[in-house]
């Protein structure tokens, strides 16, 4: 049945109008992020080398220098002045100048020498251990700002399409080509995208503002590097299992320097001295020499060797804790790795978008259709996002599992930063 004329005429002019208004959404730009960025590597050498991570990275230094001094070899010897004086008939003067010195019978101070050798070396895996956290934690945050930068710039296109669809609806309201129900439903869509970019916005903030007290500078975006995949079977290198390691082969060394400890000790003294005869003023010139033992009847060093058993076994306990902790951190980075493979095809939201307004143009689709597009055109730049964030997160929860880098250009930062 043929439509009435007025209607039909009604109809096409609502619908000419409908598309000339719509033609300015078909052309709405690309919002841009922020041309601030910085290259992931060159923000790591600026991180690295800011105040805040330079000071803790120098004190790690300080306290290596400060573990790896040796203890003396021997104990420093000792000088004593003497004058003694009788009276009486029989009364003598005697001067004298005597040194002592003990010589530690079970020589405890090489095995010292090497324990503190051990444990320098022990500091070194640690600082190695440091910056390696360091780069991992701040390559999670860089990742965490670029998702942010890019939901935030999802939310921004699409507040873009829904605030220009809210006027071009108004526009059409005010010539009587839509409905009071159509503007209000879009007025609702873009109430709602209004808060969700706001709170984009202040969660992107407070991403910034978390990475920025790390550094003690602020970023504004972080353009990351390639996506690559750590060797899958690659064994651990894992610096502080390593640091642990060589602490218990220092603390081996402090047991056994304990133990020589209670051997008895040898006190050598000798010296010259000066004898004046009765009421007489002529001296004569002789020597005293004697020494003296130790003997270890009730002190043994009893409360150093405990002490040294029990950091020995602290430190065992805690390598196989370690061990436990970085198969177990491997093996679920791995398994990540495996299950999320490779990164899904993105979506192309601008031709997605120009379809549905075409849809809605030539009366095919609803506002309702629109709405949903708009919204999925923005969840799946979102979405796309958020996977390439999951497969970075497990190839660098993997890198940093292992103990290394499969970047050559950040593994070289990390051996320069520990120079």
């Amino acid at each position: 049945m043929p439509l009435p004329r007025a209607l039909a005429s009604r109809l096409r002019s609502t619908t000419f109008r409908r598309s000339v208004a719509l033609v300015g959404l078909l052309t709405l730009p690309t919002l841009a992020l922020s041309t601030s960025a910085v290259d992931e590597l060159a923000f790591l050498d600026q991180a690295l080398t800011s105040p805040v991570i330079a000071a803790r990275l120098q004190a790690s230094r300080a306290r290596v220098a400060a573990d790896g001094t040796h203890p003396a070899l021997f104990q420093n010897p000792s000088v004593q002045g003497r004058h003694e004086e009788a009276r009486g008939i029989a009364g003598a003067t005697t001067d004298a100048v005597t040194a002592s010195w003990t010589l530690e019978l079970g020589f405890p101070g090489p095995v010292e020498g090497r324990a503190a050798t051990l444990q320098a070396e022990a500091g070194e895996a640690l600082r190695r251990a440091e910056v390696v956290d360091t780069v991992c934690t701040l390559r999670r945050g860089a990742l965490d700002l670029w998702v942010a930068n890019e939901r935030q710039a999802a939310m921004d296109e699409g507040h873009a399409r829904l605030d220009r669809l809210l006027r071009h609806l108004e526009a059409l309201a005010t010539a009587g080509d839509t409905s009071p129900y159509e503007l209000d439903r879009a007025r609702a869509a873009d109430t709602i995208h209004q808060a969700l970019h706001d709170k984009a916005l202040v969660e992107t903030e407070a991403i910034r503002s978390r990475l920025e007290g790390l550094t003690g500078t602020v970023w504004q975006d972080v353009d990351l590097l390639p996506l690559e995949t750590p060797v899958l079977d690659a064994p651990p290198r894992d610096p502080l299992l390593a640091a642990l390691q060589t602490e218990h082969s220092a603390a081996e060394r402090s047991l056994v320097a304990a133990r020589r400890a209670a051997v008895p000790d040898l006190n050598l003294f000798g010296g010259t001295r000066w004898d004046a005869p009765p009421r007489t003023t002529d001296r004569s010139r002789g020597w005293e020499a004697g020494a003296s033992l130790s003997v270890p009847l009730f002190e043994r060093n009893q409360v150093a060797i405990a002490e040294a058993q029990a950091r020995l076994t602290d430190i065992e306990a805690e390598v196989t804790r370690r061990s436990a902790e970085v198969e177990a951190h491997v093996l679920a980075a791995r398994r990540r790795v495996e299950a999320l493979g490779p990164l899904p095809p993105p979506v192309d939201g601008l031709r997605l978008w120009q379809g549905a307004l075409s849809r809605y143009e030539a009366g095919e689709s609803s506002l309702e259709d629109l709405l949903r597009v708009t919204e999925t055109v923005t969840t799946a730049r979102i979405a796309r996002a958020e996977a390439e964030q999951l497969r970075r997160a497990a190839r660098l929860d993997l890198s940093c599992a292992l103990g290394f880098f499969p970047e050559p250009s950040l593994q070289r930062l990390v051996e320069e930063t520990l120079r």
